[in-house]
């Protein structure tokens, strides 16, 4: 009888875990499911800015200013909102230290020119 019971107990626990294993994989389907919905992120890749995407920006800023950076990417349309806010802050840090440094990126001329008029 102790034997039997002993069996019981073990088939009754190989069908918990079987349960648990199938849950498992459900939650994981779920979660692989949303991860596959088409996103944002999904959308735009990240690559380096190239010059015209610098003057589309800065043209883009002139005319709105910086009002939203969502704003901003969704008009940029290859970019992510973070994208825009970073590559903004890094020309205001670049034009403070070119204050400093007086040797003047030619790449960015017309940034700086836009950035002494804002500041």
């Amino acid at each position: 009888m102790d034997v039997f019971n002993k069996q019981l107990q073990s088939v009754y626990l190989l069908t918990q875990i079987e349960e648990l294993q199938k849950q498992i994989l459900d939650l994981k389907t779920q979660r692989s499911s949303k991860t596959q919905q088409p996103a944002l992120e999904s959308k735009t890749k990240r690559s380096r800015w190239t010059s015209q995407e610098d003057q589309k920006l800065l043209q883009l800023v002139k005319k709105h200013g910086v009002r939203s950076y969502a704003f901003l990417a969704e008009q940029m349309q290859d970019k992510l909102p973070d994208q825009v806010y970073f590559k903004i802050r890094y020309l205001k840090q670049l034009y403070q230290n070119s204050k400093e440094d007086s040797r003047v990126c030619n790449q960015y001329k017309d940034w700086f020119s836009f950035l002494s008029q804002c500041m």
